[in-house]
Protein backbone atom coordinates (compact mmCIF):
# COMPACT_ATOMS: atom_id res chain seq x y z
CA UNK A 1 0.00 0.00 0.00
CA UNK A 2 1.26 3.30 -1.02
CA UNK A 3 2.32 5.61 2.07
CA UNK A 4 1.68 9.11 -0.44
CA UNK A 5 -2.53 9.76 0.17
CA UNK A 6 -1.89 12.89 -1.97
CA UNK A 7 -0.47 10.80 -5.10
CA UNK A 8 -3.41 8.15 -4.61
CA UNK A 9 -5.91 10.63 -4.70
CA UNK A 10 -3.99 11.82 -7.67
CA UNK A 11 -4.36 8.37 -9.72
CA UNK A 12 -7.87 8.06 -8.27
CA UNK A 13 -9.52 11.53 -10.29
CA UNK A 14 -7.37 9.87 -13.72
CA UNK A 15 -8.71 6.55 -13.34
CA UNK A 16 -12.51 8.33 -12.50
CA UNK A 17 -11.88 10.67 -15.20
CA UNK A 18 -11.23 7.42 -17.78
CA UNK A 19 -14.30 6.00 -16.02
CA UNK A 20 -16.47 8.38 -16.68
CA UNK A 21 -15.43 8.93 -20.50
CA UNK A 22 -16.35 5.68 -20.92
CA UNK A 23 -13.21 3.62 -20.82
CA UNK A 24 -13.43 -0.04 -20.39
CA UNK A 25 -9.38 -0.68 -20.76
CA UNK A 26 -6.82 1.73 -21.51
CA UNK A 27 -3.26 1.57 -22.64
CA UNK A 28 -0.57 1.63 -19.95
CA UNK A 29 0.84 4.34 -21.68
CA UNK A 30 -1.77 6.40 -22.10
CA UNK A 31 -2.02 6.08 -18.23
CA UNK A 32 1.10 6.82 -17.68
CA UNK A 33 0.89 10.06 -19.80
CA UNK A 34 -1.61 11.47 -18.31
CA UNK A 35 -0.34 10.78 -14.80
CA UNK A 36 2.80 13.03 -16.20
CA UNK A 37 0.38 15.58 -16.81
CA UNK A 38 -0.82 15.89 -13.51
CA UNK A 39 2.68 16.17 -12.06
CA UNK A 40 3.31 12.33 -11.37
CA UNK A 41 6.10 10.56 -12.84
CA UNK A 42 5.94 6.90 -14.26
CA UNK A 43 6.73 4.95 -10.50
CA UNK A 44 3.78 6.71 -9.10
CA UNK A 45 1.58 4.62 -11.11
CA UNK A 46 3.37 0.93 -10.33
CA UNK A 47 1.17 1.09 -7.28
CA UNK A 48 -2.39 0.76 -9.16
CA UNK A 49 -0.25 -1.19 -12.21
CA UNK A 50 -0.86 -4.71 -11.02
CA UNK A 51 -1.25 -8.17 -13.04
CA UNK A 52 -4.54 -8.60 -11.48
CA UNK A 53 -5.61 -5.57 -13.53
CA UNK A 54 -4.08 -6.77 -17.20
CA UNK A 55 -7.06 -6.60 -19.55
CA UNK A 56 -7.37 -10.60 -21.22
CA UNK A 57 -8.47 -9.42 -24.47
CA UNK A 58 -6.01 -6.54 -25.51
CA UNK A 59 -2.05 -6.91 -24.48
CA UNK A 60 -0.55 -3.61 -23.21
CA UNK A 61 -4.28 -2.47 -21.32
CA UNK A 62 -5.54 -2.52 -18.30
CA UNK A 63 -8.93 -2.63 -17.52
CA UNK A 64 -10.55 0.81 -15.84
CA UNK A 65 -12.86 -1.30 -13.08
CA UNK A 66 -9.96 -2.87 -11.66
CA UNK A 67 -7.60 0.19 -11.61
CA UNK A 68 -10.01 2.14 -9.58
CA UNK A 69 -10.58 -1.39 -7.04
CA UNK A 70 -6.77 -1.31 -6.70
CA UNK A 71 -6.93 2.33 -5.83
CA UNK A 72 -10.21 2.80 -3.28
CA UNK A 73 -8.66 -0.59 -1.57
CA UNK A 74 -4.86 1.23 -1.22
CA UNK A 75 -6.94 4.39 -0.02
CA UNK A 76 -8.41 2.57 3.10
CA UNK A 77 -11.88 1.97 0.80
CA UNK A 78 -14.05 -0.99 0.62
CA UNK A 79 -13.87 -2.36 -3.08
CA UNK A 80 -16.63 -1.79 -5.52
CA UNK A 81 -17.64 -5.61 -6.07
CA UNK A 82 -18.76 -6.32 -9.45
CA UNK A 83 -21.40 -9.13 -9.11
CA UNK A 84 -23.20 -10.68 -6.41
CA UNK A 85 -21.37 -13.57 -4.62
CA UNK A 86 -21.90 -17.06 -5.62
CA UNK A 87 -23.29 -19.77 -3.31
CA UNK A 88 -21.29 -22.95 -2.97
CA UNK A 89 -22.51 -25.63 -5.03
CA UNK A 90 -24.15 -28.28 -1.89
CA UNK A 91 -22.84 -32.03 -3.23
CA UNK A 92 -25.54 -34.63 -3.50
CA UNK A 93 -25.59 -37.99 -0.66
CA UNK A 94 -24.72 -41.30 -2.77
CA UNK A 95 -27.31 -43.02 -3.98
CA UNK A 96 -28.25 -45.67 -2.04
CA UNK A 97 -29.00 -48.98 -3.60
CA UNK A 98 -30.12 -52.39 -2.45
CA UNK A 99 -31.33 -55.95 -3.39
CA UNK A 100 -33.90 -57.26 -2.37
CA UNK A 101 -33.57 -61.02 -1.50
CA UNK A 102 -36.93 -62.25 -3.04
CA UNK A 103 -36.08 -61.17 -6.75
CA UNK A 104 -32.89 -59.53 -6.63
CA UNK A 105 -33.65 -56.73 -8.67
CA UNK A 106 -32.19 -52.98 -7.41
CA UNK A 107 -33.76 -51.14 -4.88
CA UNK A 108 -32.44 -48.00 -3.72
CA UNK A 109 -31.85 -48.15 0.22
CA UNK A 110 -27.54 -49.39 0.35
CA UNK A 111 -25.34 -46.41 -0.11
CA UNK A 112 -23.42 -47.14 -2.94
CA UNK A 113 -19.53 -46.91 -2.55
CA UNK A 114 -17.58 -43.86 -3.37
CA UNK A 115 -13.99 -43.36 -4.45
CA UNK A 116 -11.73 -46.37 -5.48
CA UNK A 117 -12.73 -49.75 -4.11
CA UNK A 118 -9.81 -52.03 -3.02
CA UNK A 119 -8.66 -54.62 -5.23
CA UNK A 120 -7.04 -57.71 -4.65
CA UNK A 121 -4.47 -60.26 -5.82
CA UNK A 122 -6.86 -62.18 -7.42
CA UNK A 123 -8.18 -59.12 -9.41
CA UNK A 124 -4.82 -58.33 -10.32
CA UNK A 125 -4.15 -61.57 -11.74
CA UNK A 126 -7.48 -61.88 -14.01
CA UNK A 127 -6.72 -58.63 -15.23
CA UNK A 128 -3.01 -60.10 -15.99
CA UNK A 129 -4.14 -63.32 -17.59
CA UNK A 130 -6.49 -60.97 -20.16
CA UNK A 131 -3.42 -59.41 -21.21
CA UNK A 132 -1.26 -62.69 -21.91
CA UNK A 133 1.32 -61.68 -18.68
CA UNK A 134 1.67 -63.74 -15.94
CA UNK A 135 3.46 -62.63 -12.67
CA UNK A 136 6.72 -64.52 -12.02
CA UNK A 137 6.55 -66.45 -8.27
CA UNK A 138 10.21 -66.08 -7.75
Amino acid sequence: MAKNTKTLLTLKTIVESLDTDGYENVKRSYLIGKANLSGLIEKDTYVILKPAAKSPIHRGHYVVAELLNIVNTALGKPAHKASAPVAPVAKSAPEEIAFDEKDSEPNLKVQAAWGEIAYTDDDIADELSLMGTYTSSI
